[in-house]
């Protein structure tokens, strides 16, 4: 039997969920069947099903001076990050993080509206994303690693 992704039908059929194997089928099953109970965590967190912690990249020194993000291509010609980072690289304390236009996937979405999300980003070539074990790219689009969950 194959999954509809016709919500009605999962509203007048009982489908099983194990007929669903698309993403967005799994979503229309739990939405018109509820979470299974015995389903760890119920709320879709893919790293909870799978027993492993969700990636929480730590907003230190260390981790803003390996960030790659002041060279990524989606951000070089932005003159809003380009500003913040020269307020930024003069300060001896850590900048708050909204004064860091970097280590989003620590910090979360950029405010700059000047990026250029089309290019190609960093991410997958930065000490953080191999020691945190990240799986996404483009942080400062998307939010944190622990906002969406990779």
């Amino acid at each position: 039997m194959q999954c509809s992704v016709n919500e009605a039908v999962y509203q007048t059929r009982t489908i099983p969920k194990s007929h669903c194997q698309r993403k967005s089928h799994l979503h229309l099953w739990e939405r018109t069947h509820g979470p299974e109970p015995s389903a760890p965590g119920h709320g879709g967190n893919p790293f909870e099903r799978k027993g492993t912690s969700m990636p929480q990249v730590a907003y230190t020194r260390d981790n803003v001076e390996k960030c790659r993000c002041e060279s990524c291509p989606v951000q070089v010609r932005s003159t809003c990050a380009r500003d913040l980072y020269e307020v930024s690289e003069g300060s001896e304390t850590l900048p708050l993080p909204a004064h860091l236009p970097g280590l989003y996937c620590s910090t979360g979405k950029t405010m700059c509206t000047d990026v250029t999300f089309v290019n190609l980003c960093n991410c997958p070539g930065c000490l953080i994303w191999s020691e945190y074990k990240l799986a996404a790219n483009h942080y400062c689009k998307l939010g944190s690693a622990a906002e969406i969950g990779r």
